[in-house]
């Protein structure tokens, strides 16, 4: 990957492709000649000035993200990136909490990432638009609207561990979402790592690609200063040492006849590999023809931006060996914003008051059809800066977004104020630019009202909104939150808003029995930085109770029935709507294992179907009335009537609602009647039907030291009624446990952990589903 290295040749940060050169593997320029190394550097360090001032052109943008199980290196790997780039004159260290990624205090006090946080690298003539993501379960969330706007994907994995529970959830996520990627086995100068293992512990437990390593590992030994002492390319049958101050320096080393051997073979295993799903490849392999490297590189990139194929590359990111090579695969591996699809577009009409009439009937255009360019962006988060007011991250998906111009808000159907002022950000760093163009991810000031997941546009004849942006929330526990004084509880109402803007997955809502505020969140991690971030950034002394979980219920049987309903307009007339509605079971995902007992749905939970009639002698209703049908189902769905309303907190799930007739006269009717018409069948149908009571169900698994596993083992049986499924030697004097454990006993169960462990055990918890409770645990809840 690093081949246009020659001997004696030490640096290769300045090099850089051709300039107007295809983005070509860096490794062919040196194979082929072409200009002289020293002309490279200057063009580079000219090109590369105007880059970073004006932004690359589309073709040399790449918008990756990092994913990775918690404490796998992903930040690390990130920062490495960046001081290989030259952004930053030294590396941050996690434990230390000095990097540039987690500069939030809560994520250096806990040495995690808890915001998604994008930085730009700029090498070899291109722009790199990183974002690191969070590795724990609890902000799950994160990864999910930070995939939504990626075109590909480094997948961390620990060089010692293999593929851990959240390295599997966020590998499902990355395949849903159809994106290209790389995995970088990291932390391999540690004792106990090993490339192989790793390997095949992705290949065992990941699904859906061909995984193929492109690289070997030079190994060393701890008296030579590590357990790597270099990379070996399997593309070039070449291999580097790094070396100098951060290993910045990379230089060819002498191969000795086990690594030849070993490079070779991998080779050929990955020359068949890439023949299998790529026709050009195949063609010449199969007809005894020598495949160039040119050739095998333009090939693996075809079979990589398929997704039919994944490269392993092998690394260190605390020592910065591999790094180099990893930033090189992603300009010869994953896609520019070009090569990915456009998101589809869903067109709408506006009323004469600007209102929205509902989804066109005819026209919509998806794709690449619109016939004019017009610009488009995504938000990727909205917050409040201190400085700037409100902040809006973006990605731009079509034309260019400049200062002043007005943009049509396509999600809420509304005019956003114009904008202000555009700024590239790396982490917490904001660099002024007077445009974002198609490809770059920046910050916009001045739209007021746009949330994560909305589409931004400028004013269209045929106003739309991007489809697949918008994320459901589900609360798994929540507690009470108060303040010392009257004041203080109009400020931290307040506060919340402002922390639910920038993260949606916080929400809150007002007992109307005890007046207690109860704030919502996918965990105890997570609230537990909601509380940080309130007294930290907002200055409350704010209190959190005692953690509950937020239950769930389900039908047990379909349930159907039909209401006609009247309200009075303003104006003293009568408006009726009649409609029929089923509430259906839903039927669940087949377990995984035998001995799997929890419930489980596919992604939508719920489903809400509102079917237009097609009988002659009724009027259909308008788009509008069927959007109020579906919103008002909704609502009650999330506060259910059956049990647990007034909290908030017993939400319906495992069902499909079926609105199978509607009665409608367009001088009669209106929206508002059928919104009224169709809360309150729901309301009526839920009443009727039998429910289940569900509690979440938690994947667990913990890396703890063998000395204090009796004491670990006594907590989880005694206190905490988890199902342990497997103990195992998981290396390195470490037992590894596995099993499900209720949410409901998950309270302070990290910090005990930490207490027995004396701070050396490793916790992860992912959402397995969930289990029926008896009676009495649910009129707890």
């Amino acid at each position: 990957l690093c081949s246009n290295l020659q001997p004696g040749l030490t640096r290769c940060t300045a090099l850089a492709c051709s300039a107007g050169r295809r983005a070509s593997p860096s490794w062919a320029l040196g194979l082929r000649g072409g200009r002289g190394f020293a002309a490279q550097i200057k063009a580079s360090a000219r090109v590369g000035k105007s880059r970073k001032q004006q932004g690359a052109d589309v073709p040399l943008i790449r918008n990756i993200g990092i994913f990775a199980h918690i404490d796998a290196g992903k930040t690390t790997t990130t920062e490495r990136l960046l001081l290989i780039g030259r952004e930053i004159a030294s590396p941050g260290n996690v434990d230390d909490g000095t990097t540039v990624m987690d500069f939030m205090p809560q994520e250096r006090e806990r040495g995690i990432t808890i915001r998604a946080a994008s930085a730009q690298v700029h090498w070899r003539n291109h722009q790199i638009n990183v974002i690191d993501t969070p590795g724990h379960v609890d902000f799950a969330a994160e990864v999910e609207r930070a995939v939504r706007v990626l075109d590909g994907a480094i997948l961390v994995v620990d060089g010692a561990r293999g593929v851990q529970p959240q390295t599997l959830k966020v590998w499902n996520v990355i395949t849903k979402m159809g994106l290209p990627r790389l995995v970088f086995v990291n932390k391999l100068d540690r004792e106990g790592a090993s490339f192989e293992q790793a390997v095949e512990s992705v290949v065992e437990k990941l699904k859906g690609t061909t995984f193929v390593c492109v690289q070997s590992v030079v190994e060393g030994s701890i008296n030579a200063g590590g357990l790597i002492q270099g990379i070996g390319d399997v593309l070039t049958q070449r291999a580097f040492r790094f070396s100098g101050q951060h290993n910045l320096s990379v230089e060819e080393m002498e191969q000795d006849q086990h690594l030849a051997a070993d490079l070779k073979a991998k080779r050929q295993a990955l020359l068949e590999a890439v023949a299998e799903v790529d026709e050009e490849t195949a063609d010449k392999y199969l007809s005894g023809q020598a495949v160039s490297t040119e050739d095998f590189v333009d090939g693996l990139r075809r079979a990589t931006l398929s997704t039919q194929v994944t490269p392993v590359l092998a690394g260190s990111a605390l020592k910065g060996i591999g790094v180099h090579m990893l930033m090189d695969a992603v300009l010869a591996f994953l896609p520019a914003p070009t090569e990915r699809p456009q998101p589809a577009r869903q067109h709408f009409e506006l009323s004469h008051k600007g209102k929205s009439k509902g989804p066109a009937r005819k026209g919509a255009v998806h794709g690449h059809a619109a016939p004019t360019v017009v610009p488009t962006a995504v938000v990727i988060r909205a917050s409040i800066d201190g400085k700037l007011g409100r902040t809006t991250t973006v990605r731009v998906y079509e034309g260019t977004l400049r200062k002043g111009l007005t943009l049509f808000n396509g999600t809420q159907k509304l005019d956003e104020k114009s904008i202000s002022n555009i700024y590239y950000v790396q982490a917490n760093e904001l660099q002024p630019v007077n445009e974002l163009s198609e490809g770059s991810i920046g910050v916009l000031t001045g739209p007021a009202s746009a949330r994560a997941g909305d589409t931004l546009h400028t004013r269209d004849p045929r106003p739309f909104e991007l489809q697949g942006f918008q994320i459901p929330t589900t609360p798994v526990c929540f507690a009470p939150f108060s303040v010392d004084t009257v004041k203080e509880e109009h400020d931290l109402k307040s506060a919340l808003e402002i922390l639910e803007l920038e993260d949606p997955s916080v929400g809150h809502v007002e007992d109307e029995l005890t007046g207690q505020l109860l704030v919502s969140g996918s965990g105890e991690l997570h609230l537990s930085v909601v509380l940080d971030r309130l007294r930290t950034d907002f200055g409350l002394i704010a209190h959190m109770g005692k953690l509950a979980v937020a239950m769930s219920q389900t039908p047990e049987q379909e349930v159907s029935g039909s209401k006609t309903h009247t309200i009075t307009n303003q104006a003293g007339m009568a408006l009726t709507v009649s409609m029929g509605m089923r509430i259906v079971p839903k039927p669940m995902l087949e377990p995984e294992t035998d001995s799997r007992t929890w419930l489980k749905w596919e992604e939508n939970e719920v489903d809400i179907a509102v079917k237009v009639p097609s009988d002659p002698r009724y009027d259909a209703p308008p788009a509008a009335a069927v959007e109020a049908i579906r919103e008002a189902v909704h609502s009650v769905l999330t506060t259910s009537p059956v049990r647990g309303g007034r909290k908030g907190n017993m939400r319906v799930i495992g069902c499909e609602v079926f609105v199978d007739e509607i009665l409608w006269s367009p001088a009669q009717s209106s929206a508002g009647a059928a919104r009224a018409c169709a809360a309150h069948l729901a309301r009526e149908l839920l009443l009727q039907s039998s429910m289940k009571v569900l509690e979440p169900v938690m994947e667990m698994e913990l890396a703890v030291e063998q000395e204090y596993v009796g004491a670990i083992m006594n907590e989880l049986h005694t206190t905490r009624r988890v199902a342990v499924r497997e103990v195992s030697d998981g290396g390195q004097g470490v037992a590894a446990v596995s099993g499900t454990v209720p949410m409901s006993r998950l309270d302070g169960f990290a910090s005990v952990v930490r207490t027995l462990s004396r701070g050396s055990a490793q916790l992860s918890l992912d959402r397995a589903g969930y289990h029926e409770v008896d009676s009495i645990t649910a009129a707890q809840h």
